[in-house]
C-alpha cells in the first residue's frame, strides 16, 4: 500500500479539506430523485451480477484442506458458512433455527467439524481406499484395506481393524481412525 492510499484511508480523500464549493460536483443529487425515479432506474438497467469459480485441479484431485484452512479456526469456517445460509432464500425457505450469537463455539460445532477435517483428510490421503470402501468394487482391494482391515463407521469415516478388537475397550480404541502419518 502507497503513502497516498494510507493518507486517504485514514483522513478521507484530499477534497474534504476544502470549502464545500471546491468539492466535486455529482451529475444528479438525492434532492432531485424521489423513489420512483430510482425505481425506473434501477428497472431500465438491472444491475448484472456474475459469478465465476476458477480451478486448477481436475476433479479426481483432491485439494489438502490444511494448506488453505488453519485446522484451528476450521469450526468457525463452518459457523460462517453456516450463518451464510441462513441469509440465503434457501436458508430461509428451510427456517434453519436461529442460534443465539456467541464468540465460544459449542460441543456440538467442535464435532462436526473435527468429522468433517478427518474425512477431508482421509479424502485427500487416502483416495483409493475410500473409493474402494464406499463402493466395494474392484478386482483386488488396496494394500491398506486388506493390511489394516480398514472399513467405514457409521459417519463415513475410515478405521481399522485390529487384533485388540476383543479387548474390554470402547469402540473408538478398538478401531482407530487412519490417519496419515506426521499429519497435523
Amino acid at each position: 500500500m502507497s503513502t497516498t492510499d494510507i493518507t486517504t484511508w485514514w483522513n478521507g480523500p484530499k477534497f474534504l479539506t476544502l470549502s464545500r464549493d471546491h468539492w466535486p460536483k455529482s451529475l444528479q443529487t438525492n434532492a432531485c430523485m424521489d423513489n420512483e425515479d430510482v425505481v425506473q432506474e434501477i428497472v431500465k438497467h438491472p444491475a448484472s451480477v456474475s459469478h465465476s469459480l476458477v480451478t486448477t485441479r481436475s476433479e479426481g484431485q483432491s485439494v489438502d484442506l490444511g494448506q488453505i484452512i488453519d485446522i484451528e479456526r476450521y469450526a468457525y469456517v463452518l459457523r460462517f458458512i453456516r450463518n451464510a445460509k441462513k441469509n440465503t432464500p434457501d436458508g430461509q425457505a428451510h427456517k434453519i433455527p436461529r442460534e443465539p450469537r456467541t464468540k465460544e463455539l459449542n460441543a456440538q460445532e467442535l464435532n462436526q467439524a473435527e468429522k468433517h477435517w478427518i474425512k477431508t483428510v482421509q479424502k485427500a490421503s487416502f483416495a483409493k481406499e475410500l473409493d474402494f470402501l464406499e463402493s466395494q468394487k474392484g478386482t483386488f482391494p488396496p494394500v491398506y484395506v486388506t493390511q489394516l482391515g480398514l472399513f467405514l463407521d457409521d459417519q463415513g469415516i475410515i478405521r481399522c481393524k485390529g487384533r485388540v478388537n476383543n479387548a474390554p475397550l470402547s469402540q473408538p480404541s478398538k478401531n482407530p481412525i487412519l490417519f496419515p502419518s506426521k499429519h497435523h
